[in-house]
């Protein structure tokens, strides 16, 4: 299964005024450049690809999750069978991103953290489950020298739909590079995972996610190859969850000019994630990601490579 999606957005980030600018999923954030240019980062920063912030709102707390060592294995092995199911359910998502030059021992590693939150509503419209994504809030908290973001309006809101053929990610109205929107999109690529009709435990399934869009004015495209085993049943806070492990490999290739400069991106990753399926209520009650990437950035001649790790976490709230 291959799904595309157009506009669409990855966070990069470049400078050629005298400010660092790192774009961290909807987000900018300024840097001192004296203190990073001087360390072998260059002039330019990319954050690859899962490190999403949005806009300002109203601030909340970090999810309460359940955390994996509270989850018990069952012995049941199926099979089951898994559907969206139609109504109104949150999601509080943290999100952290730490990025590195690689080149540099003494560059000190910069982190970015966020918390948002997000509402999804699913409505049945014949064979299509019809997905209105809004997030209304967001908390932010920078290490290191990322300074002050600057604000999204809020709320932002996107569409998607669930298909007998796919997920499909509605086109924005904004045929800019809207990167809180696409910030949406990449959540609700994770969120709609598809699912055979029905599986037991240590079934395997695959699908291709195509991503095209631009960082920063540059035409980029990011290929994530994902494949999906089910680990079985467990049992938390004695409700039983289907648990589904997710492994990617990805990679993105653009081309571009930023400010009249000529610039390459090249990137490639790993990741993992795992669902936690409440498969009686229709719904993921718990998503867990990590990915660890490899970027290049080639520019005037230059070469600068960059190494990043992310996490995500999606909780269910009510």
């Amino acid at each position: 299964m291959v799904a595309r999606q157009n506009p669409a957005y990855r966070p990069i980030a470049c400078t050629w005024n005298g400010l660092l600018r790192i774009f961290v999923g909807g987000r900018s954030f300024s840097m001192n450049q004296r203190s990073y240019v001087n360390r072998s980062f260059g002039n330019r920063l990319l954050v690859f690809p899962a490190m999403l912030a949005l806009g300002c709102g109203v601030s909340r707390s970090a999810p309460s999750a359940p955390g994996e060592s509270r989850v018990i294995p069952t012995s049941r092995v199926g099979p089951w069978s898994f559907s969206h199911s139609s109504g109104t359910r949150a999601y509080e998502i943290s999100r952290t991103a730490a990025v590195q030059g690689m080149a540099d021992s003494e560059v000190r590693q910069e982190k970015v953290s966020n918390f948002t939150h997000e509402v999804l509503t699913f409505e049945s419209a014949g064979e299509r489950l019809v997905v209105r994504a809004l997030v209304d809030a967001f908390t932010l908290k920078t290490e290191g020298i990322v300074g002050p973001a600057q604000p999204v309006e809020l709320p932002i809101q996107l569409s998607a739909a669930i298909t007998p053929s796919g997920v499909r990610i509605e086109p924005s109205a904004n045929n800019g590079c809207n990167a809180a929107e696409a910030t949406i999109a990449t959540d609700l690529h994770n969120l709609l995972a598809p699912y055979p009709p029905q599986f037991s435990k240590g079934a395997v399934w695959r699908d291709t996610i195509v991503v095209s869009g631009c960082q920063a004015g540059i035409p980029i495209t990011t290929t994530t190859r994902r494949t999906f085993r089910v680990s079985g049943e467990v049992m938390y806070s004695g409700q039983p969850l289907i648990l589904v492990r997710r492994t990617d490999s990805l990679s993105a290739r653009g081309e571009g000019a930023y400010n009249q400069h000529r610039m390459m991106v090249e990137g490639r990753g790993v990741g993992t994630a795992l669902y936690y399926l409440d498969i009686t209520a229709g719904e993921i009650s718990w998503l867990t990601m990590s990915q660890s990437s490899q970027i290049r950035v080639t520019t005037s001649g230059r070469l600068h490579s960059f190494s990043q790790i992310t996490s995500q976490e999606f909780v269910r709230v009510r």
